[in-house]
């Protein structure tokens, strides 16, 4: 059923009074309380900044890092974002196949190496995941630098054998 409702609106070809285009005090402080209301959302206080960060820090629970080795390997570990970078390292130095040697983890594009383990993973940028890349850190010259260790295997073999299974570390 079709019913036509009766408009209030006045028709195309009829003119608004004067009154209807004069600035009432209502329709003035609706306009400062709007310009008021988008100034404030673009001008904060450093502390009020801080305090939207440290909310938005709270709703992320978890920072997924993966680590990918040259041999094609991805090992994946679950940190909490307020943990340093140093934790990936401590676990990698238990799982890679050669401790003994030096390494270090960067990110692409660009190649940028990461050099301060102190940060958490937050500061850094690895929330909520990152893909991290690892290599060694082998002289030109060096005798180490041959082949065997360049080409792997970078995770020992135990942890290799887990291959798909997801370990899940209880507090």
């Amino acid at each position: 059923t079709f019913e036509s409702i009766p408009s209030t609106l006045p028709r195309a070809d009829q003119e608004e009074d004067d009154e209807f285009y004069e600035l009432q005090p209502a329709d003035y402080f609706n306009l400062v309380s709007n310009r008021i209301a988008e100034q404030s959302k673009a001008l904060k206080t450093r502390k009020m900044r801080e305090a939207e960060l440290a909310a938005q820090r709270a709703k992320i629970t978890k920072a997924v890092m993966r680590v990918r080795f040259p041999d094609g390997y991805i090992l994946e570990a679950d940190f909490h974002p307020s943990e340093t970078v140093h934790s990936l390292v401590d676990l990698l130095l238990k799982v890679i196949a050669r401790p003994d040697l030096p390494f270090y983890l960067y990110t692409v594009p660009p190649k940028k190496r990461i050099a301060d383990t102190s940060q958490d993973f937050y500061t850094v940028g690895f929330v909520p995941g990152a893909n991290v890349l690892f290599s060694y850190d082998l002289p030109e010259g060096s005798e180490l630098n041959t082949d065997g260790v360049n080409s792997g295997p970078y995770l020992r073999e135990e942890i290799r054998t887990l291959d798909g299974l997801s370990l899940a570390s209880k507090p």
